[in-house]
């Protein structure tokens, strides 16, 4: 009997094609609280892959051993995090506002020698983020990638980023949230969604969370 590869979360990598519908919205949970905000730290996001059609193959299938399945999984979840996260401060970076966003090196740097892993941030309190980044809030961003495909087509797709007009039909919703680093609490709430057929990688989707998010980012200079 072949083994079945339960479905499993790994990322895509982000180009917009012609046919993708775009929806976006936001919240401001504490507009008193944003206003005492000098300095904010950009983390790296958490991204979750769901392809259902994984549960109807097996490793034979795809052509590749489960450990080597996982590696390339692991390696696509790292690379889109990070990515993610240098691509937004990069160019929040770039645009006027009256609060300073933290280098990403510095940022990085800082979880690293607080022991602070990619797997482990979600479970990190924001008050412990706060004291370890030294700023006054974070900026955590979450991407999650819906992809609808039939198993043989999507299969030939897996690992390999394709044209857009090729892509495979997919949902992708990112989140944007701002935390205060002294209480804990959301003060501000960007959500984006697109869909169509899409191929995922950090630069293209960064750079457009950075271009919805800056009309609405509530720290622009006054």
């Amino acid at each position: 009997m072949r083994r079945r590869v339960i479905p499993l979360l790994f990322t895509l990598v982000l180009l917009a094609s012609s046919c993708v519908e775009r929806l976006y919205a936001t919240r401001e949970n504490v507009p008193s609280m944003l206003q005492t905000h000098r300095t904010v730290a950009v983390l790296p996001f958490y991204v979750r892959v769901e392809r259902p059609w994984l549960s109807e193959v097996s490793f034979d299938d795809l052509g590749m051993s489960e450990a080597e399945f996982d590696r390339r999984q692991a390696a696509e979840i790292r690379g889109l995090a990070y990515g993610l996260q240098g691509e937004l401060a990069t160019r929040l970076q770039q645009q006027s506002w009256r609060v300073q966003f933290q280098e990403v090196a510095e940022t990085n740097k800082r979880l690293s020698q607080a022991g602070i892993s990619l797997d482990s941030l979600g479970y990190r309190s924001t008050e412990e983020l706060q004291q370890v980044l030294g700023v006054d809030a974070v900026l955590a961003g979450e991407t999650r990638v819906v992809q609808s495909l039939p198993g043989p087509l999507a299969m030939l797709m897996l690992f390999a980023p394709t044209d857009p007009s090729e892509a495979p039909l997919n949902v992708v919703r990112s989140y944007l949230s701002v935390y205060d680093g002294r209480t804990g609490q959301l003060a501000w709430r960007f959500e984006h969604e697109q869909t169509g057929n899409v191929v995922v990688n950090a630069k293209s989707l960064g750079k457009e969370l950075a271009k919805r998010a800056y009309t609405a980012l509530p720290y622009r200079a006054q």
